[in-house]
């Protein structure tokens, strides 16, 4: 089974401010870690 590339984006709105994407950031890298994953702090 071929391995899923996916991009995510991170886009400030909707309530969501420039406060909070650094934090979501952190935690898709901490999944990323956690699984095994790319990320952009972590190069394939």
């Amino acid at each position: 089974m071929s391995e899923r590339i996916y991009d995510i984006a991170v886009i400030a709105g909707d309530g969501i401010g420039r406060e909070v994407m650094p934090e979501g950031i952190r935690a898709l890298e901490a999944a990323s870690r956690r699984h095994g994953s790319c990320a952009p702090s972590r190069p394939c």
